[in-house]
């Protein structure tokens, strides 16, 4: 318990130091974003009050909204224009952590009105319809009465549907928040930054462990085809014999060279 209380904490204040200075020189629509959000969803300024949110041996339950602040997450690239922010509980005197994370997306809609959505991703709740790690919709913040509800339509449902989610822990499920933010790899966050035993425990989630994926050059005396593929060798050459006639050469190339060839020339199996 004690390593997965320490690892918790050791992926947030990360996750605090990577998003760092993300709104120090925003852009136009960002400006506008932040300058309505700060006054009502307070940031964390310094990494000693994310310590104070943050569960500990001494203190096993804690909550961001104790001092009303919020966590502001780097935009994600593709969406430069949406501001993340997360509110985090946690309790970890329990045999199974609880561990509640709320995010809210910050847009500017076509009249430059400030529009807002959120999700809640959440360790399991005991026997019931949730009783797995999840992630839901949201209309309001838990613990902060002064912060208004998010500008989904009333009638957008909370309660479902709730996602099953890549997660075995209290460590795994906020990092599943970050691959819906920034893609499996996280590049925009550095992960090699990150604490190694924590990046070694999240080694075995699934989603860091896609299965590879193969390029082909498949060439006979009338057309070359590139394919991209599941299939190991074996499996790939077993595709080409029953699909493909006449005589093919096959030869395994790297991705560069796929995204190389004419688009109408690739296949995908």
């Amino acid at each position: 318990m004690e390593k997965e209380l320490n690892y918790f904490r050791e992926l947030f204040l990360w996750l605090y130091d990577q998003s760092r200075g993300a709104y120090d020189d925003p852009g136009e629509k960002t400006q506008s974003i932040i300058s309505e959000t700060y006054t009502i969803y307070r940031p964390i300024i310094d990494s000693g009050t994310l310590e104070k949110c943050l569960p500990n041996k001494l203190r096993r339950q804690s909550s961001f909204a104790e001092l009303g602040v919020f966590l502001y997450l780097r935009p994600p690239e593709r969406a430069s224009c949406t501001v993340p922010i997360i509110s985090v509980k946690s309790d970890f005197g329990r045999s199974l952590p609880e561990v509640r994370i709320q995010l809210m997306l910050f847009v500017l809609d076509e009249q430059r009105k400030l529009q807002s959505l959120g999700y809640r991703f959440e360790t399991p709740e005991g026997p019931g319809r949730h009783n797995y790690y999840h992630v839901q919709p949201i209309r309001s913040l838990f613990g902060m009465p002064k912060a208004p509800p998010t500008t989904s339509p009333g009638w957008f449902p909370d309660t479902h549907p709730t996602f099953p989610v890549d997660a075995t822990d209290s460590v795994s499920l906020p990092f599943n928040l970050l691959i819906s933010l920034y893609g499996s790899s996280c590049t925009e966050l550095n992960p090699a930054a990150l604490n190694s035993a924590v990046r070694d425990h999240l080694a075995s989630m699934s989603c860091l462990n896609p299965k590879r994926v193969r390029f082909w050059k498949v060439v006979s005396n009338r057309q070359t085809l590139f394919y991209q593929s599941w299939y190991e060798p074996r499996g790939f050459k077993a595709f080409c014999t029953e699909e493909l006639h006449g005589k093919w050469a096959i030869t395994e190339i790297d991705f560069p060279e796929y995204s190389r060839s004419a688009e109408h020339d690739r296949r995908t199996c």
